[in-house]
């Protein structure tokens, strides 16, 4: 019947055995994250422009299902909805037709 491993078979296995590995590379992991993490707690300071709400918006809005929609109201797009689609809907979230939305799919 083999015995459970003693507290000095773990600690020689964490200071010389393969724990040492394993103890190394999670250290760094975790210093890494840590650090990370504070830079990013320190340094942001949100966004940064007006279109960058925008986009954000967008990306809202797919997030939520509601594909390439944005509840920002622009005068020009309402009054180009309002002509040429007959049927829409106004009150509800317009389409976007001016920026491309690759960027809103990667946020």
């Amino acid at each position: 019947m083999k015995r459970p491993p003693a507290i000095q078979e773990w600690i020689h296995w964490l200071e010389a055995g393969r724990g040492v590995r394993i103890v190394d590379w999670s250290a760094l992991f975790l210093g890494g994250l840590a650090l990370s993490l504070l830079v990013a707690w320190k340094q942001f300071e949100g966004p940064v422009n007006e279109a960058t709400l925008r986009q954000a918006d967008l990306g809202r809005q797919l997030a939520n299902g509601e594909g390439f929609s944005s509840s920002v109201t622009y005068p020009q797009a309402h009054s180009y909805i309002e002509t040429r689609l007959s049927g829409f809907e106004m009150d509800k979230a317009m389409p976007e037709l001016y920026k491309a939305p690759f960027y809103s799919m990667v946020i």
